[in-house]
């Protein structure tokens, strides 16, 4: 609802805390001053996959999660971008 109020396009990081190359993500991609600017465009989410809760199977399903990390690029339609 809030990438559809600001017209923003959403980036969907479907991660877990002991999943390792999730944690190099956060660590050497997702907080280099590069990325920080470019996300100002962008409506950031991220799903924790740590542990099962009752919406995750449809959240994957859904987003075509198959192994972590995903991330997911979701345009300002909300229109999942496959390519």
């Amino acid at each position: 609802a809030k990438a559809k109020a600001q017209g923003k396009p959403v980036i969907i990081d479907f991660f877990a805390d002991w999943c390792v190359a999730c944690v190099e993500l956060d660590e050497k991609t997702f907080s280099t001053p590069q990325f920080l600017e470019a996300s100002k465009n962008f409506v950031l989410l991220k799903v924790d996959d740590s542990e099962n809760f009752p919406e995750l199977g449809d959240l994957q399903k859904k987003y075509g999660v198959y192994g972590l990390p995903t991330i997911v690029f979701v345009d300002k339609n909300g229109e999942i971008l496959k390519d």
